[in-house]
């Protein structure tokens, strides 16, 4: 098998794990900087904020983590 297929071959695992560390980070970052993990006014405020990115990453490493099957 080439360097390519096999750097191909779990891309999707890999991308996932990657966002979830980045998920992590944030977190920690808010925490550090907030002195909390979460405020719930944050999600609807118009900025951009840890929480919305923290969100945005847990999803897309759920998405990229999850296994499509096609015809059962």
């Amino acid at each position: 098998m080439s360097w390519r297929a096999e750097l191909l071959k779990n891309w999707r695992a890999r991308a996932s794990a990657a966002a979830l560390i980045l998920a992590l980070i944030v977190l920690i970052d808010e925490i550090v900087k907030e002195n909390y993990s979460f405020d719930i006014n944050d999600f609807v405020s118009p900025g951009v904020t840890h929480e919305k990115i923290f969100l945005a990453l847990v999803l897309l490493a759920v998405l990229l983590g999850l296994r499509w099957r096609r015809g059962g």
